[in-house]
């Protein structure tokens, strides 16, 4: 494992995070849209009961998650090379039943909407988008700066705008450091 993705997995518990926000073994399909070192991949693959994809836009993430799902034996991951924002997922309209965006909503406010877009075309009806992000009130060992962080009811807002069932929230405290939103379509 690179040393960076060590240090970085050792500042939360994956397996918890996905446990919480409802990603377990009766999934079928789902996403995880810029799946960095496979922190969330990895995890997810040994929890849903079918395929994950994993897309993110730098190759050698991609390759670091192919090596270490190689070393687990896991073969139930898609690695898919895209640029979300330019080009969207490439998976078809209503493939999957859940998206995990990690870390991920920290851009542009239409960045951010037009990749909770991708999410609500690819999930099957009453799909879940699970948004997991850094709390902007305390110092955290890592992340973007405070004032660049979203807040949970800011990503909620981008859902809505996304098409995503208003009212459909589940807010979570995910440790120390972090939140998670889940939205349905």
């Amino acid at each position: 494992m690179p040393e960076d993705a060590s240090h970085w997995e050792s500042l939360f518990d994956p397996v918890q995070f996905l446990q919480t926000v409802g990603f377990d073994a009766g999934r079928e399909a789902v996403a995880d849209f810029g799946c960095g070192y496979g922190t969330f991949t990895l995890p997810l693959a040994r929890c849903v009961g079918g395929r994950v994809y994993a897309i993110d836009v730098e190759p050698q993430m991609l390759e670091a998650v192919r090596r270490r799902a190689a070393e687990q034996s896991l073969t139930n991951i898609i690695l898919l090379q895209r640029d979300l924002i330019l080009e969207g997922s490439g998976l078809s309209p209503e493939s999957v039943e859940g998206v995990l965006l990690a870390h991920l909503l920290h851009g542009e406010e239409a960045e951010n909407v037009r990749l909770l877009r991708e999410a609500h075309r690819i999930l099957r009806v009453g799909g879940q988008v699970a948004i997991i992000h850094w709390r902007s009130d305390v110092p955290t060992p890592r992340g973007p700066t405070l004032s660049f962080r979203p807040s949970r009811e800011q990503c909620a807002e981008w859902s809505i705008q996304a098409e995503f069932i208003k009212g459909s929230e589940e807010k979570y405290q995910l440790g120390m450091h972090h939140w998670g939103l889940v939205m349905r379509k």
